[in-house]
């Protein structure tokens, strides 16, 4: 992740911590709230605009230094080795998929037919690889950055691609919630880099508000899967009609 994002992250958790909205944030920077808005999103903050933010939560610069510092030792990636373990058990990969929405052990087994023990022997294990820490009285504490990402075509992505891409794609997109924009076009490689740079920071936003939004109780929360892609392709339906000389 990187440093900008970590900052805007940090000013984020920062300010839920207290309840200041955006708007209350828009009229100490005396900007519209879209604005503000607009700033986090792009993470386009100046150093007095930080500085007035940090001013409003009662910190100093170097409290938001050291809260984006213990952020970054959080982990952003697994080992192989421990995305097969997590793949190896379909009960454990449903607790691994819990515990990322930040659900509680009591949540687990009011939502699936697993039992407290179950529940806690996958914890444990998860604990074991350093995803979570199990507190007492099975609390847990996810150990991941906002920034964490799967490995590219490792163990969990392979299994989302074999056993869940073709459930997710099967909808026709067309119900409350849902939203699928497909856009076909030329771009020069300098243009598809930057598209890309903004599809990674898309991505990142998503982890961001997932977080965020953990606070809120269970029931007020549904689960989203946001899947982007872009890669230099043509149909192969029409490679027949390609002109070969």
């Amino acid at each position: 992740m990187s440093q900008s994002v970590l900052l805007v992250q940090a000013l984020k958790q920062l300010l839920k911590s207290q309840n200041i909205t955006y708007r209350a944030v828009a009229k100490q920077l005396q900007l519209s709230e879209a604005s503000v808005k607009r700033m986090f999103a792009n993470t386009q903050l100046s150093l007095e605009r930080i500085d007035a933010i940090c001013e409003m939560l009662g910190i100093e610069i170097a409290d938001l230094l050291h809260k984006m510092q213990h952020m970054s030792k959080r982990i952003i990636q697994l080992s192989i080795e421990q995305e097969k373990i997590i793949v190896s058990n379909r009960k454990l990969c449903l607790v691994t998929i819990c515990v990322v929405n930040r659900w509680t052990l009591e949540e687990i087994r009011q939502y699936y037919n697993l039992s407290e023990h179950e529940c806690v022997r996958y914890l444990i294990e998860l604990d074991k690889i350093k995803f979570i820490e199990l507190l007492p009285k099975n609390k847990i504490k996810l150990l991941i950055s906002p920034g964490f990402n799967w490995i590219p075509n490792g163990p969990i992505q392979k299994f989302f691609q074999q056993y869940i891409l073709s459930d997710f794609i099967g909808s026709n997109f067309q119900n409350e919630h849902e939203e699928m924009l497909c856009q076909f076009g030329m771009l020069t490689k300098e243009s598809n880099a930057l598209l890309r740079k903004k599809l990674r920071h898309l991505a990142e936003e998503f982890q961001i508000m997932t977080e965020q939004d953990a606070g809120e109780p269970i029931n007020k929360r549904f689960g989203n899967a946001c899947v982007l892609m872009i890669r230099p392709w043509a149909p192969a339906i029409f490679n027949e009609f390609i002109n070969s000389e």
